[in-house]
């Protein structure tokens, strides 16, 4: 096999980029859910890396073996570098030592424009699966996501033909099938502090006439924060077995400002209905008569636990401020969902005190006064029928 073929081969193996339909719900929490198991270079901030390529040159093919060879000789003093861009995209060079003649330079050309070309062939397929990840960063990129029972397949649409990655139930990939199926590629991953790092590929390529197996294996450092490749073992059939390293990287990385996202806002009726424990507020002696009624409202920060994060007075009676805002600390709530996982939110809380001490939630989704399913809370005689009390819709009667 030529190297023409193998760059189209290589550059084959390119990351989905179409338009597909729009997810449901239950679709999408698969697909973020496996974009979350992967490293994000891009998203870490990366946004260049510039190394110089060390070849083994015992293992590059049409290189003599002999290392007094003086085309050998030419070739390890060319230095080759490797160079990408904010996008992954590759940019390869070669710059043949300045001592060497133009017949030295014109005997090593076939065998640098090989690994040029190898070169850029590999890098062209590595943004898809090292850069972000194997799964598209946009949902518009996906076309359908099915169950099956072995875990979930993710159909792509791309110019020419459809892709299809087939992930286990952990969401690791394990295929992506394209070229009509005659394109059969077994990704692999291995775990880093960061998550699933792209480590190499197995591919066979059926379009031809005749079969062709891509192998390659990649290892990684940490340079400026981000984790990069550092080493490359490329195989093609039995023809090909190159080793190279990449030495002296340099590495961008942007500043990435982390934006708080605002806590979504949930009505106080609807996460009262899940309010799990509620600890009274102590009433300061003397703030408020026997037949007397206050009403202090919160607002309340609550973490994905259900645990209150936070507190801050909004209005009421200004002397019961300090025992509601020590007493909502305590209360608990069930997590409240988004789209299947627990987020943090915010909301109200209604505290509403009694003359005699005793204090509850407005909403109270069990009622309150021993009157299952009643509205008003009685007071003692002579006060008058008491305040009205809501309940949460979930327990409406």
């Amino acid at each position: 096999m030529g190297p023409l073929r193998l760059v189209v081969l290589l550059s084959f193996l390119l990351s989905p980029s179409a338009f597909g339909q729009r997810l449901s719900a239950s679709d999408r929490k698969i697909v973020e859910s496996a974009r979350a198991r992967y490293y994000s270079l891009a998203a870490s901030g990366f946004q260049s890396l510039s190394c110089t390529v060390k070849f083994d040159f015992s293992t590059v093919p049409l290189v003599s073996q002999s290392v007094e060879d003086p085309t050998r000789k030419v070739l390890e003093s060319t230095i080759f570098t490797l160079a990408l861009d904010d996008q992954g995209r590759p940019s390869v060079e070669h710059h043949y030592p300045t001592d060497s003649s133009a017949n030295e330079q014109q005997g090593a050309s076939n065998v640098t424009n090989l690994l040029t070309s190898l070169l850029s062939g590999l890098f062209q397929t590595w943004p898809s699966k090292g850069l972000q990840g194997p799964i598209p960063p946009f949902d518009s990129q996906i076309e359908m996501v099915t169950a099956t029972d072995t875990g979930y397949t993710i159909n792509f649409r791309v110019p020419g033909a459809p892709v299809q990655m087939l992930l286990d139930k952990s969401y690791l990939v394990t295929e992506i099938i394209s070229a009509d199926g005659k394109l059969d590629e077994h990704p692999s991953y291995v775990s880093s502090p960061e998550g699933l790092v792209f480590a190499g590929s197995d591919a066979v390529d059926a379009s031809g006439q005749e079969k062709v197996e891509v192998k390659y294996e990649l290892g990684t450092s940490v340079i400026n924060g981000l984790r990069v490749p550092s080493s490359v073992r490329l195989r093609v059939n039995q023809n090909i077995d190159v080793k190279f390293g990449l030495d002296g990287c340099s590495v961008n990385k942007a500043t990435i400002a982390r934006v708080a996202t605002p806590a979504l806002e949930v009505p106080e009726s609807v996460m009262a209905a899940g309010l799990e424990h509620v600890s009274a507020p102590t009433l300061p002696k003397g703030t408020i008569g026997k037949c007397s009624n206050a009403i202090v409202v919160l607002k309340v920060s609550i973490d994905k636990s259900g645990k209150v994060s936070d507190q801050d007075f909004v209005s009421g009676f200004e002397e019961l401020k300090d025992s509601a805002l020590a007493a909502i600390k305590d209360w608990t709530y069930k997590p409240y969902e988004q789209h299947g996982k627990a987020v943090a939110v915010q909301t109200t809380a209604s505290i509403f005190y009694l003359g005699d001490g005793e204090s509850f939630p407005v909403y109270s989704p069990n009622g309150k006064g021993g009157v299952k399913g009643g509205n008003m809370l009685p007071l003692p005689p002579g006060c008058g029928s008491g305040p009205t009390i809501k309940r949460t819709p979930e327990h409406a009667p």
